[in-house]
Parts: C-alpha cells; sequence; structure tokens
C-alpha cells in the first residue's frame, strides 16, 4: 500500500489519516478498514446441513446509538434465506447472533436493483453486552447528508468468495478479507459511483458486494477517512457502489 500512497498522496504518505479523533498511519489505514466489513453469513435453517452459508459481505456501522450493518439487498434474495437469519459472530468467533430487525429502503421510485442496499440492526445484542461496541463505523449526520466528496483515493473492503469458504466436511470457516486501492472514474451504472483499482487486481471480487467503500479526502486539517458507500456490483476492472448520502432516509428509518 505504501507504493500508492507514494504515487497519489505524494510526500503525505509520512503523515496519518484521521478518523473520529484518532490518527492511523498511513501504511496501516488498510488494516485499520478491514475491521469494519465482515462476510455475510446466513444461518438458514430451511438450508438443513448446508444452513450456515455465505452471501457476501457487509459493513458495520454506528449512527448515535444505534448499531446496524449495511449490505446489498440482492443478497439477501437467495432462495432458503431468512431477512431474520443474518448473523455476526463474538469476538470468540464461537457464537452466532442474529439481527433483531432488517430495515428496508422505503425509496419508492426506480427499481430494487437501482436500491439494492438494506439494514439489519443489532442495536439491542450490543447493549447487552453480546456484541462488542468497538469496530463499528461511526457516522454523523454530515456523513449521511453531504455530497460525495472528491476523493484522493478510494479504497473498498470485502470478503472474495474465492478465498471465504465454508468448509461443511471439517466444520471451519476460514475468513479473510481484501482491500482494493483504486481512483475515482465517471459512474459506469445508473445510480451508482465508481473507482477503478489503481492496480490490476489478480482475484475474483465476486463477493465483496455489501463491504464498505472508503475515500480519503482533503480537508482542512488534513487527509480524512470518510465511509462513502456500499459495493454493489465488481469486476476485475472497476467497482461500483451505492453512494451513502442516497442511504439516508434507511439510515434515519432505524433511528
Amino acid at each position: 500500500m505504501r507504493g500508492i500512497f507514494e504515487t497519489i498522496v505524494g510526500s503525505r504518505v509520512s503523515t496519518s489519516i484521521s478518523h473520529g479523533g484518532l490518527q492511523v498511519p498511513a501504511n496501516s489505514l488498510g488494516e485499520y478498514i478491514e475491521r469494519f466489513a465482515d462476510p455475510a453469513i446466513f444461518n438458514a435453517h430451511e438450508l438443513e446441513e448446508y444452513g450456515l452459508s455465505k452471501s457476501g459481505s457487509l459493513t458495520r456501522c454506528r449512527f448515535g446509538d444505534k448499531h446496524f450493518v449495511l449490505t446489498s439487498l440482492h443478497q439477501s434474495r437467495i432462495p432458503g434465506y431468512g431477512f431474520d437469519e443474518l448473523i455476526l459472530t463474538a469476538e470468540c468467533r464461537k457464537t452466532f447472533i442474529s439481527s433483531h430487525r432488517a430495515i428496508f429502503p422505503e425509496e419508492t421510485c426506480g427499481t430494487e436493483s437501482s436500491f439494492d442496499c438494506l439494514a439489519y440492526e443489532f442495536t439491542d445484542l450490543v447493549m447487552a453486552g453480546k456484541l462488542a461496541r468497538s469496530n463499528w463505523f461511526e457516522l454523523t449526520k454530515f456523513d449521511i447528508d453531504a455530497p460525495t466528496p472528491k476523493p484522493v483515493l478510494v479504497a473498498a473492503v470485502g470478503y472474495p468468495s474465492h478465498r471465504n469458504i465454508i468448509d461443511y466436511d471439517m466444520n471451519t470457516y476460514a475468513i479473510g478479507p481484501n482491500v482494493v486501492w483504486g481512483v475515482e472514474t465517471e459512474p459506469l451504472l445508473r445510480d451508482r459511483l465508481s473507482f477503478i483499482p489503481e492496480a490490476p487486481i489478480d482475484f475474483d471480487p465476486n463477493g465483496m458486494s455489501g463491504g464498505p467503500v472508503f475515500a480519503i479526502v482533503e480537508s482542512v486539517v488534513g487527509l480524512e477517512l470518510r465511509l462513502v458507500g456500499i459495493l454493489t456490483n465488481a469486476s476485475r476492472t472497476a467497482f461500483n457502489f451505492i453512494p451513502l448520502s442516497r442511504l439516508s432516509a434507511l439510515i434515519y428509518e432505524i433511528d
């Protein structure tokens, strides 16, 4: 990642990126943003012995005292999945915890594919101590309402299917996220923003849908980290995401 920062951010590679009062060293930023993404795991009882299955990725967020995840709607439309079956794992990764509410977008214009996002709330479970209060990306009203900022650099985090496979014979699941850095480009799909990888990627990004898209932006205090959207479509050459500003009604519905 250092090479990317040297190319795009220039001499500021030795500086830190600010977020929520923290100063994150530039060469640790990839590891830092991974904590706000998880694989989207469903405990789908209808699928019996194959009930525990992965469908894309998700983004962990906090707005005020509300804790929730955002993910793409098409991930939950798979036959056999229920909207009460998305789970997170406790820190020990031995306990599955399902959300207590699914929140659907109220947007009425366009098709389902144009607004490919929904939220699952975990507030009650965090407050009860069943899930940790850490590793939820804190959003402010400004983050939600403001237009998408002009980025210096963009990054998507997700769990591609090729390396996140449940072994039903061994009853194990080794997870591993990928971070893809890139630069903005003209939107390639309707109702989306887009970026292209800074360097060619050597894997299929299928399975990263639902993960967070971050931007490093310039501000009066230096470089800042912002959550700018949720990944909905990706290929080896382009990543497309629904901007956070378009999700404001969905997020406010949680409050």
